[in-house]
């Protein structure tokens, strides 16, 4: 029932950071975090013990991607805040930055994602009123692919450090 809203997410057996992705933490100057399905995939990796715990103590910034869609049956009705509240919610951290999407895709190009895609929902939607400083909204959108567009992304993140 994608009505119904994911309460918890746990790995089973029990996952422990590997050594060298815990050393590399530390060292960071910059940690990335997403894009990605939030609940499967994105959640998964900070539920590894030690992953959470490492990022949070980091001295480095923490910058999460937010998704463009939001994905039936995981995300149905999330907006940038839900999508970040989450992830800091596993960090048991806040995060610095926050970059989301702000380009929206015309009905024709979403109804062709979803005849493919029909898991995604909407594109993500977001508040005017967000903490400008920490909420970092701009036209990430590859329209070519409709995916974050790589070029884009990677102008943002460079410009945090």
């Amino acid at each position: 029932d994608s009505s119904l809203k994911i309460k918890k997410v746990f790995l089973k057996p029990v996952a422990k950071i590997y050594p060298k992705a815990l050393n590399a933490i530390q060292d960071a100057d910059l940690i990335v975090i997403g894009p990605g399905d939030l609940y499967s995939s994105l959640a998964q990796i900070l539920l590894v013990e030690g992953a959470a715990q490492a990022i949070a103590e980091s001295k480095a910034k923490k910058v999460y991607i937010c998704n463009l869609m939001t994905k039936d049956g995981e995300t149905n009705n999330f907006n940038v805040m839900d999508f970040s509240d989450e992830i800091e919610n596993y960090l048991d951290s806040k995060l610095d930055y926050v970059l989301y999407n702000t380009e929206k895709l015309n009905q024709e190009i979403l109804n062709k994602i979803k005849e493919k895609h029909p898991e995604l929902i909407e594109m993500v939607g977001f508040d005017e009123g967000l903490d400008k400083n920490k909420f970092l909204g701009k036209d990430f959108l590859d329209l070519s692919k409709t995916t974050h567009d790589s070029e884009k992304l990677s102008k943002a993140i460079f410009n945090l450090i």
